[in-house]
Formats: structure tokens, sequence, C-alpha cells
């Protein structure tokens, strides 16, 4: 059986909902969040499958950040001929736990769940139907005050075992 992962996760439709007014917990995560916003491009390997070798992507997103959320999405293409829409959302009241949904993958959206740790949220990808083998994979998203985002997925074959890298890609603001 050929089992199914996402195409790239990338692209971030970070969505909150927002308070009309700032706390200083909503202001950390607004401060977090703003470095989403702009023009992305950029390039990495995706793998369709843990059965496949990996294809190279390139990448180009739009992202804008407002009311403690964020929101980056565009489109990212392979092989030339083959294009994904992608898009993640996620929320965050207080700058550390986020919540939200990818949107792009084959199989429909997916949860989002997890932390952050100083310039990188953590999330656990909750898959609506199990991709290789299991329901969920572990989505890394790291951020720099100098414009550079880098978006790493990893699953585990079967729920167990060691973890094998889907997504690498590297993005710059423009």
């Amino acid at each position: 059986m050929r089992m199914r992962t996402p195409f790239a996760l990338l692209g971030l439709t970070l969505l909150a909902g927002g308070t009309a007014f700032a706390t200083p917990a909503s202001a950390q995560a607004q401060t977090f969040l703003d470095r989403f916003a702009g023009k992305w491009e950029g390039s990495g390997l995706v793998r369709r499958n843990l059965d496949s070798g990996a294809n190279r992507v390139s990448c180009r997103l739009t992202g804008s950040a407002e009311r403690v959320r964020a929101t980056v999405s565009g489109k990212c293409r392979a092989l030339a001929i083959f294009s994904r829409d992608v898009t993640i959302e996620l929320r965050s009241d207080d700058g550390e736990r986020f919540t939200g949904r990818y949107v792009g993958s084959r199989i429909g959206p997916a949860a989002l769940s997890g932390t952050r740790a100083g310039d990188a949220l953590n999330l656990t990808v909750h898959w609506p139907v199990p991709v290789n083998g299991t329901d969920t994979s572990q989505m890394t998203i790291s951020t720099s005050a100098d414009g550079r985002m880098r978006l790493i997925v990893a699953s585990r074959p079967g729920g167990s075992g060691a973890p094998v890298q889907t997504t690498d890609i590297s993005l710059d603001r423009r």
C-alpha cells in the first residue's frame, strides 16, 4: 500500500481571532506573528510519500499579520508542471501556545497545535486520515528577525520509529 503525505507544508495562513484591546500576552503573540508578514520566496525539497524520492519545489507566498493572527499563503511548484496552493492557519492568544490548521494537502485540512520555543514553532499536524501510517506529523516553522523562514515536516512511519523528513523549505522575505 502506498502511503500518502502532504505536498508541501508551506504557506501559512495563520488565522487567529483577536481581541479589540491588546493585552501584554496578545501583544507578545502579535510581535512574533508580525514576522510572517510580507512577500516570501524560496525553495526546498518535498517527498510526496515516504516511498518516493525528494522533489525540488519553489514557492511564492504572501503574508500579513494583525490582531494576533498572521496569514501566509501562496503556491509551490515542482517539476515545472505540478503546483499546489498551500496555507497554514494559526492562532495564539499568549504568544506561546498555537493552534490552527494546514490547508493544501490532497487529503484535506489538518489541525495544528503546539508551542513556541524562541524563534520556532513546534507543531503537531493532526491529519484527517492516516498519512504514512499515522495520523500525526511534526512541523517546525523557524523564523528570524532578518527575514528568513524555514519549514520542516517529519513523519514517523506507522507512528513509531525514527522520523523521516518529508518537507524542508527555506524562504526569504522579498
